[in-house]
């Protein structure tokens, strides 16, 4: 039998509080750093990792030699899979097949000495240092994966040699990203400092701050510079304020020109977003979406398309212009097609009696033959959440006229079941069936309270006490 343990310590990590997880990832780390042999620290980390990602305080991290390699394109660093490579963007599965190859291949010697140099200092907590030797191994890495790629044209047995060692092409692009940056590592490090994260408002001191440092590199670095401005735009909280810097560097709002200069990469990265989030609600079907995932989708895909479009005032005829203009078309179109289709399947989890003609269905009675199944409950509560979240920014995506027909419905639909629900309310005295209907009265109490007001919610709520006990008052 296959040998599971290794799943249950990461289930059993995963599940402990984040002050334990912090207290064990740095003993963990701390033990990896001081060249510790007993502890599985790669499965440890694996088990902990959830937590490390998804906690709201910052948990300290203790440096390890492959940590401070990174430090410089963190940024650029994205988790899962992607569709396809872009430039500026640096996958986290690339970090250990490009540690591995200076280790193994570019720089052996080099490497074990840094790395070695680097834990004394780590644990002996030598700020200066660790910084030292960290620039010593930033110059040394971006050197040795240049003559390495510069050696090894596409197409070419060296080229081929080193995909296969890194597992993919994209991988090798990756080590060129990494490299660009890593040459320009002092400046990024510094430019780190001051556009400390999250930042708020691109100012206008700090973009005299990024123009000082982009243009001094562009001057002895330029393949380097353009990833200055990758980095700061990954430490805006509204990226696209970074397009400002191309009035500063190209002294006009042209998107035609922006789209040629160092600013083009900020393009493609923002352009690509956009049209990824476009791909995302065309791939959604309504019996199976996930309501919490796809509101985080349109709330980005809202603040990215409107941020760029009053951003740059952008051409309708321009390459971004079309872009923009195409993506949002495309993304508007999916969402209004899964909108319109949202009060259907609201309506599965308010069954009602089958009388044959529509007007009869849209005026019936629940149906309280069956037992109400609380995943189908659960999922209309999560469609009538995400319908009423997403309702203030379906303008930003271009279909408020769809959602606002849908919400009617669905209002109509919870109207007229809550009708008929008071009138079985009334009527019922089958034990089984009255139990039923009670956990329809919630049901609809929840969605009243969702998608109309918590005060209309419990009014319906005292109305449907006062049906069971056949008050009079309980009409309307």
């Amino acid at each position: 039998m296959k040998d599971d343990k290794p799943l249950k310590l990461k289930a059993f990590l995963s599940a402990l509080p984040e002050s334990i997880v912090r207290q064990l990832t740095a003993a963990v780390e701390m033990d990896r750093v001081s060249g510790g042999k007993d502890l599985p620290h790669g499965m440890l980390l694996d088990g902990l990792r959830p937590t490390l990602s998804n906690a709201d305080s910052q948990i300290f991290r203790t440096p390890t030699p492959m940590r401070l390699f990174c430090m410089p394109f963190e940024d650029l660093l994205i988790a899962g899979e992607r569709k396809e490579k872009r430039a500026g963007r640096i996958a986290r599965s690339s970090l250990t097949p490009v540690w591995n190859w200076l280790a193994s291949d570019l720089l052996p010697t080099l490497y074990t000495d840094h790395c070695v140099r680097l834990s004394d200092a780590i644990l002996a907590n030598d700020q200066p240092l660790m910084r030292q030797i960290t620039r010593e191994i930033h110059a040394a890495g971006a050197a040795a994966i240049m003559r390495a790629i510069e050696g090894a044209p596409d197409g070419s047995e060296k080229r081929k040699a080193i995909v296969k060692i890194l597992g993919h092409e994209d991988v090798v692009q990756d080590a060129i990203d990494m490299c660009y940056v890593l040459e320009a590592a002092p400046e990024v490090l510094d430019l780190r400092e001051v556009f400390e994260m999250p930042v708020t408002e691109l100012t206008p001191d700090l973009l005299e701050q990024l123009r000082a440092h982009y243009e001094m590199m562009a001057k002895h670095m330029p393949d380097s510079a353009r990833y200055l401005l990758v980095v700061v735009m990954c430490r805006l909280d509204k990226p696209w304020e970074i397009l400002r810097s191309g009035a500063m560097l190209s002294r006009r709002l042209d998107d035609t020109l922006l789209s040629r200069t160092d600013l083009g990469l900020l393009g493609e990265l923002l352009f690509g977003d956009l049209e990824d989030e476009a791909d995302y609600f065309q791939s959604l079907d309504v019996k199976t979406f996930d309501p919490d995932d796809a509101l985080f989708h349109l709330v980005r895909f809202s603040r990215l398309s409107h941020g760029i479009t009053n951003e740059l005032g952008i051409l309708r005829d321009g390459p971004w212009g079309q872009r923009l203009m195409t993506a949002r078309k495309r993304a508007s179109s999916a969402l209004e097609d899964l909108i319109e289709r949202i009060p259907g399947q609201i309506r599965v989890s308010m069954p009602i009696k089958n009388f044959g003609s529509a007007a009869a269905r849209k005026n019936g009675r629940p149906d309280l033959a069956k037992e109400p199944e609380p995943e189908v409950l659960d999922r209309g509560i999560q469609l009538a959440t995400f319908m009423r979240e997403s309702r203030p920014i379906s303008g930003n995506a271009a279909c408020s006229a769809v959602h606002a027909d849908s919400y009617d419905s669905i209002l109509d639909a919870l109207n007229n079941y809550r009708s008929g629900l008071l009138s079985e309310l009334r009527s019922c005295d089958d034990k089984d069936m009255l139990s039923r209907a009670r956990a329809y009265l919630d049901l609809t109490v929840e969605l009243t309270a969702i998608l109309v007001s918590e005060g209309e919610a419990q009014i319906f709520r005292r109305k449907g006490v006062l049906a069971e006990r056949n008050d009079t008052a309980a009409t309307g």
